[in-house]
C-alpha cells in the first residue's frame, strides 16, 4: 500500500519528475512523519520555487523530524528570507530543532536582528556550540571541548550554557573550583538565570561549602 518508493528512487536519480510527487508526499498529514521527513529531504536536491511552499509548511509541522528536515532545505535560501522563515523555530520546544535553526542561521550576528529574535539567535548558538562541544567529550578529546566552551563565552559571556556546561566538564576533571569561577561570571553577566545559580549550589557542595552553597 506504500507507494513512496518509486518516487524517493526518481528524486535520488536526480529526475526533476520527482518534484510534483515528493511536494504531494511532503503535504500529506495522513502518511507517517518519516515518510513526510524523508520528501522534505529528498527536495532539496531539487530546488525549485514549486518547492518552496511545502518547505515553509514542514517549519511549522507537527512533528519534530519533518521540521528538522525542513530547516536544512534552507541552506540555497537568502539570509533574510532564511531569518523569516526559521526564527519561530530558535525557541521551539525540541532542542534538535532548535539546534538545527541555528545551523541554518549560523552566518546571521545576533546584533543585527531585534530582540525577542536576538536573543533566541544568541541561545540557540549557545546550545549548538555545547552540543559540539559534548560531541568532542563523547569522543575522549576533553582538552577540545574546554576549547570550543571558552571560545564561545569569549564571544558571548551572557551565554550561560555554555557556563555550566564547562564547569561541568572541569568537575569531571577535578577543577571545581576553576568551575565555580567561570560559574560565578555567569551569574554576574546573567544575574537572573537560573542555571548557574543551581551549578554553582552543587559546585559548593561537593567542596563541602554548605552555608554558602544552600544560599
Amino acid at each position: 500500500f506504500q507507494d513512496h518508493a518509486r518516487t524517493f528512487h526518481d528524486a535520488r536519480r536526480g529526475d526533476p519528475a520527482a518534484r510534483a510527487p515528493l511536494i504531494a508526499l511532503a503535504s500529506n498529514p495522513q502518511i507517517p512523519a518519516i515518510v513526510r521527513a524523508t520528501a522534505q529531504s529528498e527536495l532539496g536536491r531539487l530546488p525549485a520555487i514549486a518547492s518552496e511552499g511545502v518547505i515553509r509548511l514542514g517549519l511549522d509541522d507537527p512533528d519534530p523530524l519533518v521540521r528538522i528536515a525542513a530547516l536544512r532545505n534552507l541552506s540555497p535560501q537568502p539570509a533574510e528570507i532564511r531569518l523569516r522563515w526559521a526564527q519561530e523555530r530558535l525557541a521551539d520546544p525540541v532542542l534538535g530543532v532548535r539546534i538545527d535553526a541555528a545551523q541554518a542561521l549560523a552566518d546571521i550576528s545576533p546584533e543585527t536582528v531585534q530582540e525577542p529574535v536576538r536573543g533566541q539567535l544568541t541561545r540557540a548558538f549557545a546550545e549548538f556550540e555545547a552540543a559540539q562541544a559534548l560531541n568532542l567529550i563523547r569522543r575522549g578529546r576533553p582538552d577540545a571541548a574546554e576549547a570550543e566552551l571558552r571560545a564561545g563565552l569569549a564571544l558571548d559571556p551572557a551565554a550561560v550554557e555554555l557556563a555550566v556546561n564547562l564547569a561541568d566538564l572541569l568537575r569531571q576533571h577535578g577543577r571545581d573550583p576553576e568551575g565555580e569561577a567561570v560559574l560565578r561570571q555567569a551569574i554576574a553577566v546573567a544575574p537572573k538565570e537560573p542555571y548557574p545559580h543551581h551549578a554553582l549550589g552543587l559546585a559548593l557542595v561537593r567542596q563541602r561549602r554548605y552555608p554558602e552553597a544552600l544560599e
